[in-house]
């Protein structure tokens, strides 16, 4: 499925565009074409880093997306009996779609670089000017609507997927050629040790990925 050069990373453009291309276009032709990558920054770590660059656009009836990621420090948990508790223990990256801008409903994709996936459905529980959520771990995507795929290297990997425009409508994540979305990357040093990236510095003293500062709407054209 990894259609373009693993881990090519470069500096990328904050952009709040998504392209959508003509359905007459292969889908090679797209992945040529999406050159703009985002890059992602860390906040709350006294790095200059450029290491997380993130891409997406949508054709016919999926939304597509890649991540590349540099990382010497690959970390990846093996040892829970659950998939789940092992993906999101380990080097990842994560999208998050709200249905809203206070983020009443809205779910996490979260996909390790061993192509594991926990994924979630939260509830904001918005007190006080403090964002807590109540947060459904049983909840599961359909394989029917989301594929990923994953190549690594010694010190970086690539992962691409697709989720399906059908799911995101239904679910009203998809209304009127925008999205609430976050992009976020967890890089484990040690298990007590992690660098987060943000596409948006919500200007917070720590991370916090369950909150709608760390959101913003994405326009599809």
């Amino acid at each position: 499925m990894i259609l373009v050069s693993l881990c090519n990373l470069v500096k990328g453009q904050k952009n709040d565009i998504i392209q959508k291309y003509p359905d007459h276009y292969s889908l090679n032709k797209c992945w040529r074409l999406s050159k703009s990558k985002i890059y992602l920054q860390s906040p709350w770590a006294e790095i200059d880093d450029n290491s997380v660059n993130f891409r997406s656009f949508v054709w016919r009836d999926h939304f597509y997306f890649e991540f590349d990621v540099a990382d010497d420090t690959p970390w990846v948990l093996s040892h829970h009996n659950d998939v789940e508790a092992n993906a999101v223990g380990s080097d990842r990256v994560e999208l998050f779609f709200g249905v809203d801008a206070e983020l009443l409903v809205y779910y996490s994709l979260e996909m390790d670089r061993g192509g594991r996936l926990f994924d979630s459905r939260g509830e904001s529980l918005h007190r006080s000017g403090e964002y807590r959520a109540r947060i459904d771990v049983e909840w599961d995507i359909s394989p029917v609507h989301l594929d990923i795929s994953v190549r690594a290297k010694k010190k970086c990997y690539s992962l691409q997927g697709t989720l399906s425009l059908s799911w995101l409508r239904g679910n009203k994540l998809y209304q009127d050629d925008r999205m609430f979305l976050g992009v976020f990357a967890a890089d484990y040093r040690a298990q007590d040790d992690v660098i987060w990236f943000t596409w948006v510095d919500p200007d917070l003293p720590s991370p916090k990925f369950h909150d709608p500062r760390v959101f913003k709407w994405v326009y599809i054209q």
